[in-house]
């Protein structure tokens, strides 16, 4: 029997959405890898923020910018205390993050993993970030102050 000299160019003759979705939808029930590694990579996540006992929850999340974007944008965030909270990364000030109200500065700070916490003890996050250099940094440094009205209790 010969075998075809051809391939498929790598193209997928099965429809995946489809034969990804449950056995009750039309579909073959089998895993998505990519949407269920993730949706476990968000839950790690999610445990590190409510299971704090967890002997792993000190560990490095193995998460990357997308996960963090999708978590923090799908969750509301309670600061409590702020110890667990991160400055930078947690939408804490209205609903934002102080990455996205203050890009350049972020880009300048010296401590990224500052929780709220330390950062509002005694105004932490201004000596990693300063001195502002230009107009615009200035302008992000004023709006961050002016919308950092979240105060963390000791």
């Amino acid at each position: 029997m010969e075998t075809p000299d051809r391939t498929s160019g790598g193209h997928s003759l099965i429809n995946w959405p489809t034969t990804c979705l449950p056995k009750n939808k039309g579909g073959l029930g089998i895993l998505d890898m990519d949407r269920f590694t993730r949706a476990l990579r968000l839950r790690w996540m999610w445990f590190q923020w409510k299971k704090k006992n967890r002997a792993w929850t000190n560990l490095d999340v193995p998460c990357d910018r997308v996960d963090r974007e999708l978590f923090y944008a799908s969750t509301i965030v309670t600061v409590g205390d702020g110890k667990m909270a991160p400055f930078w990364t947690s939408c804490w000030i209205n609903g934002n993050m102080a990455k996205s109200i203050a890009p350049l500065l972020y880009a300048k700070s010296r401590r990224k993993k500052i929780t709220v916490h330390q950062a509002l003890k005694s105004e932490k996050w201004i000596d990693h970030i300063y001195p502002p250099a230009t107009s615009e940094e200035v302008t992000q440094f004023v709006r961050l102050l002016g919308g950092n009205k979240g105060s963390c209790s000791e």
